[in-house]
């Protein structure tokens, strides 16, 4: 199964592939730690068929909008 997308797909399909990579972690106590993790992905997320759409993290509670006019702000970005 695709770690990324969830689809559920054949070892004998072509072009998929295995990866490690690292995740922040939170424990129970809040502190935060880092843990190495093997995921797999089918063909369509290891060639990049299905677009990326980047998006702010906003803290939980924040209005949206007023956040991304503070991130706008401190990054010296001006809204037309």
């Amino acid at each position: 199964m695709c770690d990324k997308c969830g689809e559920i797909f054949s070892e004998n399909d072509e072009d998929w592939s295995t990866y490690t990579g690292t995740m922040k972690r939170r424990r129970e106590d809040g502190s935060r730690f880092t843990e190495q993790v093997t995921q797999d992905a089918c063909a369509k997320c290891t060639h990049g068929g299905k677009p990326v759409i980047p998006r702010l993290a906003i803290p939980a509670g924040a209005d949206p909008e007023l956040y991304e006019e503070w991130l706008q702000h401190q990054a010296g970005v001006d809204r037309d």
